[in-house]
């Protein structure tokens, strides 16, 4: 069996909780492979529970422990490796395959998160600092763990930039065994839709306002460059998201009328919805493993209006029109596709080909669950 342990998982009450570990788990069931899973998190009641016919038990590190050592032939697959879940592994003496997912958070030291914002108040400044200790000790654990544990381990990651700043970071070059295994993007739920020329007016961003990790006050920036074009009216811009920083960022934007606000999260269906009315997606970003969303936008056929930077040059189909290294390539970019309509056409049928099969299920999840035999067949 696959138990997967985690910090946070689907519920009815939170729909949104690593919503790509639950695409993962129900992918691996309908393919015949047992699994479980365990959220590690005392601060949560201990309970169990079924998520569209997924095991969930949630509880502390004594709990974890129990369950590991009452079934040790299972396959363990961490997503999120924290302190705690170094913890209970510790306390298994006895040699596991160990599959641990590597996400960011648990890799990247913390001057590598400093993004705009973050020292905007007392707040952040103070919940900052507290980071800064828990992060520096928590790689230095990491890499203790790795070293002196006698887990047999495999590391999975979404792309090479992902990989050698982990290996840096936790100063184990050449000492693991990694795969590159982006997330999966469901190509039959995002399915490429021809886009008319006419759609290279409408132009989306689906993005979190929690963190200047994910640009959006470069999106207003590029919005701003191209109200000084003639078409400027012709153009419908939609952004949507959700945080701290949406009312700061947007209001150089709310007087526009052909710029549609929406402060709320959307669910699958209605991503898909928006995806269907635009052709371009407006998503830079300052650090990224993967970019999930600029990759479901890419397979439902929108051009994505990004920035070239850590590991989006990953998941861009190799052609220069698409490099964007500042604001002002961005800007140039749109004029460029809003004046090609042709051209518009042609990358967005080119995009959506290449994340298809970068990010399909042959690519992703068929590799994992092929990992995951090769540690079944150790057992028999």
């Amino acid at each position: 069996m696959i138990q997967i342990i985690t910090n946070a998982y689907k519920d009815e009450e939170h729909p949104y909780e690593n919503g790509f570990i639950h695409s993962r788990v129900l992918e691996y069931k309908k393919n015949g492979m047992e699994t479980e899973v365990f959220v590690l998190n005392p601060k949560k009641a201990k309970r169990e529970y079924i998520f569209e016919n997924v095991k969930v038990q949630v509880g502390d590190k004594n709990d974890l422990v129990n369950k590991l050592m009452e079934e040790p032939n299972n396959t363990i697959c961490v997503h999120f490796l924290s302190v705690e879940i170094i913890s209970a592994l510790e306390k298994i003496k006895d040699a596991r395959n160990v599959v641990l997912f590597v996400h960011g958070v648990e890799a990247l030291k913390w001057n590598e998160r400093i993004f705009p914002g973050v020292f905007s108040n007392l707040k952040n400044i103070t919940g900052f600092c507290k980071y800064i200790i828990y992060n520096t000790y928590m790689l230095r654990k990491i890499r203790k763990f790795i070293i002196n544990s006698n887990h047999n381990f495999t590391f999975v990651t979404v792309s090479e930039w992902m990989r050698k700043k982990a290996e840096k970071n936790w100063k184990c070059k050449g000492k693991c065994e990694w795969k590159i295994i982006p997330n999966i993007v469901n190509s039959s739920f995002f399915e490429f839709r021809e886009k008319s020329e006419e759609q290279v007016y409408q132009i989306l961003s689906i993005r979190p306002f929690s963190t200047g990790k994910y640009a959006n006050d470069l999106s207003v920036q590029c919005i701003e460059q191209l109200k000084k074009r003639e078409y400027f009216e012709k153009i419908n811009f939609t952004i949507i998201g959700k945080g701290a920083l949406y009312n700061k960022i947007l209001k150089p934007l709310k007087e526009l009328k052909n710029v549609q606000l929406e402060n709320r999260f959307l669910n699958r269906a209605e991503i898909l919805s928006y995806h269907q009315k635009n052709g371009l997606f407006l998503c830079p970003t300052r650090q990224d493993a993967q970019g999930v969303s600029m990759c479901e936008a890419m397979s439902s056929g929108l051009v994505p209006i990004t920035l070239y930077n850590t590991a989006i040059p990953e998941f861009l189909p190799d052609d220069r029109r698409l490099i964007c290294k500042t604001v002002k390539d961005m800007t140039e970019l749109v004029d460029r596709l809003l004046n090609n309509p042709q051209e518009f056409v042609e990358l967005s049928k080119k995009c959506s080909d290449f994340i298809q099969k970068k990010c399909g299920f042959e690519a992703t999840v068929k590799k994992e669950m092929e990992l995951f035999k090769q540690f079944e067949n150790t057992f028999e």
